[in-house]
């Protein structure tokens, strides 16, 4: 949790130190992780020895260094309840930035707050204090993606929003567009190329012979001068043909161009789609809200959006005929009714999931298997957003929204398919192919 304060040093953080001998806040071991990453710092009062002087929770700090140790030391005490040290924690690492803090102390103060206010569910907050710490005191975002601390926060919408607006943080939305795009059709960029060499080429020629049968016109068709001694003088219909010649490579090879420049526009199009649908939010769980975007790999998301009865058939008949298929295949079913309230969420929990059979699994595929072992669903988060989403794609295609739509996202999370009404549970349970299947690997069905 606590972070390193030298900007000029390179291991600053001992990050790779303290993931090889800790684990995460609530995990055993913690209070090394705080130390070895604090110890740069040398804000820890320290005796000849160099050992740390524990501060006791009495003391009232008396300075920006206490304060931050004393936090530390807070936190620290396992006795008390994580969200009350948190909480505790965080008051002592605020008091610190009022005390005249030299930077490394607020980079400390700010790093160490923002552990605190994820643990406390405090995703805006956190986002605050390390935006400020990465931009104005030298935080290394690299920092934030081998954390531990930080697990619960990377998984968080609130993270790639943060990854977007700081410095050495993670593309933003348009470049993400763009690489998804690029991604459909990687050979693109040469195949425009050398067709828009030849269009320039052929239109530089088209000119050349243009300038040349005008001044055949303009003597009486009389054949045009070599330029190269020894060739032959063109006449004027030879200046005709390769007039001719040219103007339909021009004409054809701009053709195909504009459709490659249309073809790059459905496809950017398309990708802002997908990263839109991977902002939206689901709960996996009681608690832990994530966007689509960290289910992909995990995940075949299929989103129904239309009023509830229709829904609700299309999911009972899912359950009842194909359950078994659809699970093999990584389908999990994702219901926003177009009228209705959602249930407020309590988001302060990390929510991980702990069945036995996780040990081979990440986090993220874990939950959702689990998710799935219990009726194929997650519950959408936030369904002013899902709706707003698919109001303005219904409007954009002129449909009616009680007719209902849905759309089925890869595992790499493009919309494989959509339509008007409910989906054909048949024909995915038959179509896709089984998710350990080594070719998804390669390439989505």
């Amino acid at each position: 949790m606590a972070m390193a304060a030298s900007p000029h040093m390179s291991s600053s953080f001992a990050v790779s130190r303290s993931h090889s001998s800790s684990h995460a806040i609530s995990g055993a071991g913690h209070d090394l992780h705080l130390r070895l990453r604090f110890q740069p710092l040398k804000a820890f009062p320290s005796n000849q020895q160099g050992t740390t002087i524990a501060l006791s929770a009495s003391v009232e700090p008396k300075s920006a260094e206490e304060s931050i140790n004393l936090g530390l030391e807070i936190f620290k005490d396992k006795a008390a309840p994580l969200k009350t040290r948190a909480a505790k924690a965080l008051n002592l690492f605020n008091r610190a930035k009022g005390m005249a803090p030299n930077d490394d102390e607020m980079r400390a103060a700010l790093y160490n707050g923002a552990c605190c206010d994820v643990q406390l569910g405090n995703w805006d907050d956190a986002a605050d204090a390390l935006r400020v710490c990465i931009n104005d005191y030298d935080l290394k975002f690299s920092v934030l993606l081998s954390d531990p601390d930080m697990a619960p926060f990377r998984e968080r919408r609130e993270f790639d929003e943060l990854g977007a607006e700081v410095r050495g943080g993670n593309p933003d939305s348009k470049s993400k567009v763009r690489l998804r795009a690029e991604a459909r059709n990687p050979f693109r960029f040469s195949r425009m190329t050398v067709l828009g060499g030849l269009d320039l080429g052929a239109f530089v020629g088209l000119i050349i012979i243009t300038a040349k049968l005008v001044g055949q016109l303009a003597n009486g068709g009389a054949p045009a001068q070599p330029l190269i001694e020894g060739e032959e003088a063109e006449t004027i219909a030879t200046s005709l043909q390769n007039f001719a010649i040219n103007l339909v490579a021009v004409l054809g090879l701009s053709y195909v161009l504009k459709g490659e420049f249309d073809n790059i526009k459905r496809d950017e199009d398309a990708a802002e789609r997908e990263e839109s649908v991977g902002t939206l939010q689901v709960k996996i769980g009681k608690r832990r809200v994530v966007p689509l975007s960290r289910l992909r790999q995990s995940a075949r998301i299929v989103v129904l959006y239309g009023p509830r009865g229709m829904l609700s058939g299309a999911v009972k008949d899912a359950k009842r005929r194909w359950a078994s298929e659809l699970k093999r295949r990584g389908v999990v079913i994702v219901q926003v009714p177009i009228t209705g309230q959602e249930e407020e969420d309590d988001e302060e929990s990390r929510g991980f999931a702990s069945s036995p059979d996780e040990a081979e699994m990440s986090p993220m595929e874990a939950a959702v298997a689990n998710a799935g072992s219990k009726g194929l669903e997650l519950d959408a988060v936030a369904l002013d957003e899902w709706r707003a989403f698919f109001d303005r794609l219904m409007s954009e295609k002129d449909m009616n929204r009680r007719d209902g739509v849905y759309l089925q996202l890869n595992l790499d999370g493009a919309i494989r398919v959509s339509g008007v009404g409910m989906p054909s549970w048949d024909a995915m349970a038959t179509g896709l192919s089984l998710k350990e299947d080594w070719t998804n690997r390669m390439v989505e069905q």
